[in-house]
């Protein structure tokens, strides 16, 4: 299915929330993409509070289309909808405030969505860092150990994954699988490309499709994020059809091995949990001594951290959903915002 340049329209999707400090950068930064298709770019606000709105009636271009559209549903999956339901154009391609893109991004999604036999296509995520702690965090993001080997963060792959970054599909297709679950928080990506394979589909990484993504830029949102991502986590894979696998347990592993180490500390076999955090901490900080040019002490002891934390509050948020779903208990923590 492919299109003449001069009768396609793409249109970009970018959910939106009390982003009146970055929602002008990223305006920027899509007028600066080379692109030869009609576009049409899509906020689809939340119900910001504080004053993004304003700076959204003050933008213009006219290298594209921009319409914003305003809601007071907040969550991504509801934003998301939203603008593809508004949406005019044949293909969609999904788009985040707070990533940077590079110029070609736009129009190498729809290369690779025309070029390959795939229902979405994506780039790897490759994390970036204004300050010391996203470095840190960044660094431990790209390590293998702590995605669980998710080819999705693998820079240099080309070819067919279980999910990508943002991602790109035909309108139609998303039609067709029934968009984003509006009853996730978090994870609302994943579940549709879980979706997505399970009726089928395919899903292509190109890394030629170039973003970068910024971390958190504390521990304790970081602490936050990963706690939602496992509590969405478990919510998602109780849909029926969707693929479990080892890397989606291992955090829960991890945990309970991390706090039966804990007791066993006081114990006569003390030796074992000693050795236990020596390998635990040794291995993660190999990996991402591969990943850095040189080292420095204070970067490799956060980044190393970093991933322990990523790991554990993954591992609490998915218990705590496993309870609140036996309960049926509401947990409010895990769907307040974490910017």
């Amino acid at each position: 299915m492919t299109h003449t340049n001069s009768s396609l329209l793409v249109s970009a999707i970018v959910p939106c929330l009390n982003e009146k400090y970055f929602i002008k950068n990223f305006f920027n930064n899509i007028t600066l993409q080379h692109f030869d298709f009609k576009l049409e770019v899509i906020v689809s606000d939340g119900g910001s509070d504080d004053g993004t709105i304003e700076v959204l009636k003050e933008l213009q271009t006219s290298k594209f289309s921009f319409k914003y559209i305003l809601h007071n549903d907040q969550f991504v999956s509801y934003s998301l909808n939203k603008a593809i339901l508004k949406s005019n154009g044949t293909i969609i391609i999904r788009m985040d405030v707070h990533t940077q893109y590079e110029k070609h991004y736009i129009a190498n999604c729809v290369n690779a969505i025309q070029a390959n036999d795939a229902q979405c296509v994506g780039g790897p995520w490759r994390a970036c860092y204004n300050n010391i702690i996203q470095e840190s965090i960044a660094l431990a993001f790209q390590s293998k150990l702590s995605a669980g080997g998710a080819l999705s963060r693998d820079l240099n792959y080309k070819g067919y994954v279980d999910t990508v970054y943002l991602g790109c599909w035909y309108k139609s297709d998303l039609l067709k699988f029934g968009l984003f679950d509006e009853k996730l928080v978090r994870n609302q990506d994943d579940e549709l490309c879980h979706r997505i394979c399970s009726q089928g589909g395919l899903i292509f990484q190109d890394p030629s499709i170039i973003s970068y993504y910024y971390p958190r830029s504390s521990l304790i949102r970081l602490f936050h994020q990963y706690f939602q991502y496992g509590f969405w986590r478990f919510n998602s894979l109780l849909k029926k059809g969707n693929k479990k696998k080892p890397r989606h347990f291992l955090p829960i592993a991890l945990l309970f091995a991390t706090f039966s180490n804990v007791f066993i500390l006081f114990t006569s076999q003390y030796k074992l949990s000693i050795f236990y955090f020596l390998i635990y901490f040794l291995s993660f900080g190999l990996t991402i001594l591969r990943k850095s040019n040189f080292l420095r002490i204070h970067i490799l002891t956060l980044s190393i951290f970093s991933i322990f934390i990523m790991h554990h509050s993954y591992g609490l948020g998915f218990i705590t959903s496993f309870f609140a779903h036996i309960l049926n208990m509401k947990f409010n923590f895990a769907s307040k915002l974490t910017r």
